[in-house]
């Protein structure tokens, strides 16, 4: 009788711990078995692309629930059209993110794409950012067979040089350094993403390019780095990259310190180079999740291996550091945002690509 009752007793305890298992927390109960859209603002090959797909493959893994993770490529008009997505149109229940260009967050400050304001309809400040993984150093390179071995070379005659689109880097750091140094380029436009423009260099359509990711470059084209296949110009940034101290700094060349906070102003969204962010009104505990996910994946073991045969060097820079970047620009005084303004403006179309 008394093992009986014995066993009936483990039997109720063992049923009881079957059917009352563990609650799943509310954003892992949302997150199973969804499938989370991270939206990329360029096309397919470059820098950007890799990134996100790079961490598309590990994302889910550290998010309650794990999702699945699917790329989309939005590019165009330098990121706008993804912003205004990502803001406007885009779920708002944690399941879209995106990776826009590092301007986007500095174009209601600029204006540089959209001249009137017209077309930017997002407030950079009321996105939840989620964090950003590269603090880029952007470079100016040249093909090897070229007659530029160094930026003194851009003194004396024009670089032929391909760009994406007009208000891209790609266009824009020439503009800057026509107005600060003297340099001189003939930009050729017309390229559908960073694969077409690369392909170009190697058919020696064009002599060079404007501005690149450094560590995409590594991910991408680092066969061009190991074998020489390219002299690089110069840096855009804030501080120079270890990897390539040697190559000069622009901030370093301006000839007047309005010329150097005009550049220090546009070189501070390097610090955005691959950031992350989610639309407004995403309730709060999945944007939560998701910031610490995304610091999760990126000292998992995993993902650094993937990225450093990527060629990418990881760096955390957090949603609240993003923030602090974007509210530190818009309190800029007035004169440094106008210079850096003209210093990108677009007086003339380049010429169409042949």
């Amino acid at each position: 009788m008394c093992h009986s009752r014995l066993a009936g007793c483990i039997g109720l305890t063992l049923i009881a711990s079957f059917s009352c298992p563990s609650e799943a927390s509310p954003v892992e109960h949302f997150y199973r078995g969804k499938t989370v859209n991270f939206y990329v603002g360029t096309g397919p090959g470059g820098g950007y692309d890799a990134t996100t797909r790079l961490m598309a493959m590990h994302f889910g893994r550290h998010i309650p629930g794990n999702p699945s993770f699917v790329v989309r490529n939005m590019p165009g008009a330098g990121g706008i059209p993804l912003a205004n997505f990502i803001y406007n149109l885009a779920a708002k229940d944690g399941t879209v993110i995106g990776m826009p260009q590092n301007g986007v967050a500095f174009e209601p400050l600029f204006k540089i794409i959209s001249k009137d304001g017209g077309n930017i309809q997002f407030d950079p400040l009321k996105y939840n950012w989620i964090g950003n993984p590269v603090v880029e150093t952007m470079v100016m390179f040249s093909s090897a067979s070229s007659p530029f071995k160094t930026y003194k070379d851009l003194l004396s005659r024009p670089m032929i040089s391909g760009t994406t689109g007009v208000q891209t880097d790609n266009a824009l750091m020439p503009l800057i350094l026509t107005r600060t140094l003297g340099a001189q380029f003939k930009l050729v436009s017309g390229y559908q993403g960073p694969a077409d423009m690369y392909l170009a260099l190697e058919r020696g359509e064009i002599e060079g390019i404007g501005a690149a990711g450094y560590s995409g470059l590594v991910a991408t084209k680092g066969d061009w780095l190991s074998g020489k296949k390219i002299n690089l110009l110069m840096q855009f940034g804030l501080k120079s990259d270890a990897r390539i101290g040697h190559v000069p700094m622009a901030v370093d060349l301006a000839k007047n310190a309005e010329d150097r906070l005009a550049m220090e102003l546009v070189f501070s969204k390097y610090r955005l180079t691959r950031a992350v962010f989610a639309p407004p009104d995403v309730p709060a505990e999945r944007i939560a999740a998701l910031r610490e996910a995304f610091g999760k994946m990126l000292s998992d073991s995993a993902f650094l291996d993937d990225a450093s045969r990527q060629g990418t060097e990881i760096e955390l820079v957090t949603a609240q550091d993003i923030h602090d970047v974007i509210r530190k620009a818009y309190a800029a005084p007035r004169a440094v945002v106008e210079r850096a303004s003209m210093l990108m403006s677009v007086e003339t179309k380049p010429d169409a690509k042949k």
